[in-house]
């Protein structure tokens, strides 16, 4: 399921959608939309009843099944994620990993 999916069906129902990077990268969109663009598509799903957006943030697990979840997170590539978030755009971050230290 793309984030496109999940878009439509979150239009469908009036439930936020939920962003999240390992997925969007498994599933990787035809077009050039930017991660950026992305967040804020998912950003503009969440009514002040929801609360602050809340995306997912994981990293491959490596020699594992696409999608797996890594047992923690490695900084760099978590920065780089970071700074392609909107500025201005009030966020929740979940982390999704196996060691939870």
């Amino acid at each position: 399921m793309t984030l496109q999916d999940v878009l439509t069906i979150s239009e469908q129902t009036g439930s936020p959608a939920i962003f999240d990077n390992l997925h969007h990268e498994v599933r990787l969109p035809i077009d050039d939309t930017s991660l950026s663009d992305y967040i804020q598509a998912s950003g503009r799903t969440w009514q002040p009843a929801d609360g602050r957006q809340k995306i997912h943030y994981s990293q491959q697990a490596p020699g594992k099944k696409a999608g797996a979840h890594f047992e923690t997170i490695a900084n760099q590539p978590f920065i780089k994620f970071l700074e392609q978030l909107p500025p201005d755009q009030p966020i929740d971050i979940m982390l999704e990993v196996k060691d939870k230290n």
